[in-house]
């Protein structure tokens, strides 16, 4: 081609011809003078093809985002790769943690592959990424995040608690302690706090190694009456952690209670059926809750008094068949600590009976049955003796024989009124043992009886020489009523 000169300058195109090739290319310059002269220079060009610039998009398989796994495990990795304008896949790199691990598969634009990771991989975040490679050179990248959690250890926790010593009641300071195995022993396994607690209440944390721990607690002042629990509870560095149990219990010193029970007098009338109202006072000393006031007759049980204060009262009917004779009225107070007390009072029912006058004026009956007695018995004497005569009337005189004599009883003295008197009160097992006495000697005093004497022609006995006078037979008038008056 040619250029334009103005003065000194020139200036002019050239087209490249398309065919070009890539490469160092000269290019002349010649310039003609109008004398015919000819001069030229050279200068050297370089040609060099734009490269295609593509684009390559990887896409991982979104399951495989943020996923927790454990060491010596397989990761599994596919997606697939998108490029702009078109190219082929070369190869597909995969790299742990920027450590290239191997090749992963791929058919057309998909890919899939797997990395095996290492046994002893860290506890913690780590990285895969894939590196895909074009056949016309281009390259793209792209890392996918996971976690790595090694499996959970398993300790087994073993707790002993050494019996508790020290007197358990309110404010008292009590030693706890006892010895603590861990299985395994690992870094897991460490212990990092040994706390107590009280009834499910946090009291103090314990001192401890690695097999031993202690610790002191103080037993609050208002600690009731009961079972009790100690806990002591160990935790350890892998989160992990065991409880143990012990049962205390507080059994204050038992309270005695002074029990005073009253029972008003009764003025009920005391009968079958009837109404007994039963009341008085109770008193507790020291002060205690009572549980309950009951009442019983003849230790059955028949209604629970009400309580107003420390007095008591109750109504009650008497059971209708009450029997004749003594009944005793007890009344039993229960307090809510489980003691009890009671006080009896004795109720007399007489069936059909009233009161006699006391003094000079009133009859007493005991002493007429004595003086009856007594007076029947002489009159038994009497009659055996003979002095009284049985079978005939008052003042008839039986038929003796002219030639015996007149019957002749003891000599009976009389008694002044005085002796008589001392006689009426003489309690009746004297007086009969008195009217034995006389008996015995009576019959000491009775004449022996003699064979009956033979009777002459006429039929009269023999009168005998000593004087004597026959006593009765057998089975006589006087021996019969003897007999009859026993009976009665």
């Amino acid at each position: 081609t040619s250029a334009q000169c103005t003065d000194d300058d020139y200036n002019g195109t050239i087209n490249l011809p398309a065919s070009l090739p890539e490469g160092n290319h000269t290019i002349t310059v010649e310039v003609l003078l109008q004398s015919g002269e000819i001069a030229t220079a050279n200068a050297t060009i370089v040609y060099e093809i734009e490269p295609i610039v593509r684009t390559v998009f990887i896409t991982v398989d979104p399951i495989m985002e943020n996923i927790t796994i454990t060491p010596g495990a397989a990761l599994a990795l596919y997606g697939n790769v998108s490029i702009e304008p078109d190219g082929a896949i070369g190869t597909v790199r995969l790299y742990l943690d920027n450590l290239f691990v191997g090749n992963a598969t791929f058919a057309g634009l998909a890919f899939n592959g797997s990395v095996l990771l290492p046994g002893d991989l860290s506890e913690g975040n780590h990285t895969v990424g894939v590196e895909v490679r074009l056949e016309t050179g281009e390259i793209a990248w792209e890392n996918v995040t996971f976690t790595c959690e090694p499996e959970p250890v398993i300790h087994t926790i073993v707790i002993t608690i050494d019996p508790i010593e020290g007197a358990v009641e309110p404010g008292a300071t009590l030693t706890v302690s006892g010895n603590i195995t861990v299985d395994p022993v690992d870094a897991g396994g460490e212990m990092t706090e040994v706390r107590v607690f009280l009834d499910g209440v946090h009291v103090a944390n314990t001192t401890f190694n690695e097999t031993r721990f202690s610790a002191n607690i103080t037993l609050p002042v208002d600690l009731t009456e009961k079972d009790h629990t100690i806990m002591v509870k160990v935790f350890l560095v892998s989160g992990e952690s065991t409880a143990e149990n012990i049962t205390i219990t507080y059994l204050p010193e038992p309270v005695e209670h002074m029990i005073t029970i009253t029972i008003d007098d009764i003025t009920d009338e005391i009968a079958p059926g009837a109404v007994l109202t039963v009341s008085g006072t109770v008193t507790v000393d020291p002060t205690a809750a009572i549980q309950s006031v009951k009442i019983f007759i003849d230790g059955t049980e028949i209604t629970t008094a009400e309580l107003d204060g420390i007095r008591y009262s109750a109504l009650h009917s008497l059971p209708i068949g009450l029997t004749e004779g003594a009944h005793t009225i007890t009344v039993n107070v229960t307090l809510e600590t489980g003691e009890s007390a009671e006080k009896s009072k004795e109720i007399v029912y007489k069936k059909g009976t009233t009161e006699e006058p006391e003094g000079n004026g009133g009859i007493n009956t005991g002493v007429i049955a004595a003086v009856v007695v007594l007076l029947v018995l002489v009159l038994l004497v009497l009659v055996k003796l003979g002095i009284v005569p049985v079978g005939g009337r008052k003042g008839e005189k039986k038929d003796r024989p002219e030639f015996l004599p007149e019957e002749k009883g003891p000599e009976i003295r009389e008694e002044p009124e005085e002796e008589e008197q001392e006689k009426a009160e003489k309690p009746v097992e004297e007086e009969v043992e008195e009217e034995k006495g006389i008996e015995e000697k009576a019959e000491e005093k009775k004449p022996e009886t003699k064979e009956e004497p033979e009777k002459d022609e006429a039929g009269i006995p023999e009168q005998p020489e000593t004087g004597e006078i026959p006593m009765k037979e057998e089975g006589s008038d006087i021996e019969e009523t003897t007999q009859e008056v026993d009976r009665s």
